[in-house]
């Protein structure tokens, strides 16, 4: 359920930063001000629906991901992901460098066509974020330190923290 409080949307110049979850998973949802969104993973809600669209919709008007970060390919935070991507067409799709290989690319997707889509959905959602950004120089590779474009005066950056 969404509070009230975040029932409209930030002001156009507001940082927002919203984290649901469910305790198998979170969507990050950051607010980069001008209605354009960094979304960090992505689960369903209990509809179905990827919560960050959920979200957008709540709002109306032209909210966009502009970015959007798989951390990491497990089904609670991915669960959804080529959906967003195909209706946001983000300018940047971050996913973990482990995965950028011609030998596992061509791995999921001979494995998605032999299971007919009927495969796990991880597969399914990495095999169609492959396909939605083949060719458009969308796709970007998790390495600490390298800038995520926002295309507004927010400043994001890909990294990590030891703790």
């Amino acid at each position: 359920m969404i509070i009230e409080a975040l029932a409209s949307p930030p002001a156009s110049d507001e940082l927002e930063v919203t984290v649901f979850g469910r305790g198998m998973g979170e969507c990050v949802m950051c607010h980069l001000g001008e209605a354009r969104w960094l979304m960090i993973d992505c689960f369903r809600d209990a509809h179905g629906r990827p919560v960050a669209e959920a979200y957008l919709e709540r709002f109306g008007g032209d909210h966009r991901i502009v970015a959007a970060v798989a951390t990491h390919w497990d089904d609670d935070h991915t669960h959804g992901l080529s959906e967003v991507v195909r209706h946001h067409r983000p300018d940047e799709m971050w996913m973990p460098i482990v995965l950028n290989t011609r030998e596992l690319f061509r791995f999921a997707v001979e494995h998605d066509e032999a299971m007919h889509g009927r495969g796990p959905s991880g597969l399914r959602n990495f095999v169609d974020v492959l396909k939605i950004t083949k060719g458009g120089r969308v796709r970007r590779w998790g390495i600490a330190g390298l800038n995520i474009t926002t295309g507004t005066d927010a400043a994001a950056l890909a990294g990590t923290r030891d703790c």
